[in-house]
């Protein structure tokens, strides 16, 4: 838009000594209001979706503790692993793998081999 605004005031001066200028003018102008206007228009737009944002996040944040107690309350109830949480919206927690491990003995970390 800057752009376009110093075209227009440059053409202010430029139509008194060229008359074809005119219509660019005309159309270069046009243009300028409404991308001013339209520009007008989402900035007040902005403001109010930073406040529904700001709802929304807030309000998110005051249900969390919420939500993570009623899932705990029906693990607890049904099962984790039960396919009665799927009626309320959970996925039921799946098994984890297990590698049978000797008696005794502590599991071992992984070890990146060296690169020379």
């Amino acid at each position: 838009m800057n752009l376009l605004s110093g075209m227009v005031h440059g053409l202010e001066a430029g139509v008194k000594s060229d008359p074809a200028m005119r219509s660019y003018q005309t159309a270069l102008l046009r243009a300028l209001n409404v991308l001013t206007d339209a520009n007008a228009r989402q900035e007040v737009l902005k403001v109010d979706l930073h406040k529904a944002t700001k709802v929304i996040d807030g309000e998110l944040a005051a249900v969390q503790p919420m939500i993570a107690n009623f899932i705990s309350y029906l693990e607890s109830k049904f099962g984790k692993r039960s396919a009665e949480l799927q009626a309320y919206g959970i996925m039921p927690r799946r098994k984890g793998s297990q590698r049978p491990q000797e008696e005794g003995q502590a599991p071992q970390a992984a070890v990146a081999p060296v690169v020379l």
